[in-house]
């Protein structure tokens, strides 16, 4: 499965100066961070995050002269997280990011996020069924890719088909709706 995530949906008042739409917070030791999250099932020291600012690209999207903002941050899989305090994991990964942003010239002061959401692993498993708080659902390992990912049709029962990022073809937002398509023409062609 693909790592979980932790995600941020700030309001910011103001804007978010030096940073564009998309941008991706690598560690110095990028190799470490990601051994510890998929390997070793850790929270990542040196935190890797990506972050969106949609309203730089379109402001719309925002108050005037204000920002919108997305964080999102890989973890481990719940399995792998064990019993976490929440409330301190994700005061203690907001002020790792905020410092982050600091570090790179970006001083967003607390205070400027006037708007705050956020999901854990936890709420993307309960509220979205993303099994173990996988974010992208089945890997693209070697055995789970093209012809050996899960088909979106269950081979024994009729019938029965899958949509997702779990199926052919695979994550992302183009891949799942390609997913549907897909399964759309096999429920339409069953039917008829």
């Amino acid at each position: 499965m693909t790592p979980s995530v932790l995600t941020f949906y700030w309001g910011i008042k103001g804007k978010v100066n030096h940073l564009p739409h998309h941008t991706i917070f690598l560690p110095d030791n990028y190799k470490q961070a990601f051994r510890e999250l998929i390997s070793e099932g850790k929270i990542p020291t040196g935190l890797p995050f990506y972050c969106s600012i949609p309203s730089a690209s379109d402001p719309s999207l925002a108050p005037e002269n204000h920002s919108a903002m997305f964080i999102l941050i890989p973890l481990p899989l719940l399995s792998q997280l064990g019993n976490i305090n929440w409330n301190s994991t994700i005061s203690e990964l907001k002020q790792e990011v905020l410092a982050r942003l600091k570090f790179h010239g970006i001083d967003l002061d607390e205070h400027r996020i006037v708007y705050k959401r956020v999901f854990t692993p936890v709420d993307w498993c309960k509220k979205f069924g993303l099994y173990d708080g996988s974010a992208f659902g089945a890997a693209h390992t070697l055995l789970q890719m093209g012809p050996l990912r899960l088909k979106n049709y269950d081979p024994e029962i009729q019938g029965l088909f899958f949509v997702g990022a779990s199926t052919t073809p695979g994550t992302g937002v183009p891949m799942v709706v390609i997913s549907g398509a897909l399964t759309a023409e096999r429920v339409i062609n069953y039917v008829h």
